[in-house]
């Protein structure tokens, strides 16, 4: 699952059981580093990474507030349609 990373990230739960729980990382943190880190990584921080006006508005809607649900309810979390470029490039059905 795509929130799997975040998941381990949070409960330092895995493959291998319990981690070093205190390397654990907030899940809000998570998914900035998940993005910036990404962006930065590939030298596009000037056109992706974060949201600001002159960005490309890549989107996911998913149906839980995946900053508040519970790890098992993250674990659970669908996403409902993805929008890249400001076109739908996938919608649930």
């Amino acid at each position: 699952m795509y929130f799997s990373r975040f998941i381990q990230a949070e409960t330092r739960k895995g493959p291998e059981g319990v981690l070093d729980l205190s390397q654990r990382m907030p899940r809000e943190a998570m998914f900035y580093a998940y993005k910036r880190n990404s962006a930065l990584a590939m030298n596009q921080q000037d056109i992706i990474g974060s949201i600001a006006p002159g960005k490309q508005a890549d989107l996911v809607l998913v149906d839980h507030d995946v900053l508040t649900v519970s790890p098992e309810e993250l674990r659970d979390t669908k996403v409902i349609w993805t929008m890249e470029g400001g076109k739908t490039v996938y919608h649930a059905k």
